[in-house]
């Protein structure tokens, strides 16, 4: 699943999150779906993309990574996951219309 969200019309910007099953994982799929993603959104005007994942996450970061986004930033024990009694730090990936 990828998807085009938290749509900011008055910045031109908005965010790509994608999840993939483990079964598909390993094939490039999920690189060849955010690049045909970001050419539809970069044609209808938009101007910047961002990509926030789990610092531990080290397929999706190699996603952001292969498709050209810039790493910006981490942000620092910034989401408390229940599941793993724990705080966890995400990525902050960005790709802007002057990258292509």
């Amino acid at each position: 699943m990828i998807e085009f969200m938290f749509v900011d019309m008055e910045n031109k910007s908005g965010e790509i999150g994608y999840w993939l099953s483990s079964a598909a994982e390993g094939h490039g799929y999920m690189t060849e779906a955010l690049g045909l993603l970001e050419s539809v959104i970069f044609a209808q005007g938009f101007n910047r993309i961002l990509i926030r994942n789990d610092t531990r996450n080290a397929r999706s970061v190699n996603v952001a990574s292969r498709a050209g986004y810039h790493l910006d930033g981490v942000m620092r024990q910034i989401r408390w996951s229940p599941e793993e009694q724990c705080f966890i730090s995400l990525n902050m990936w960005s790709k802007i219309r002057d990258d292509l």
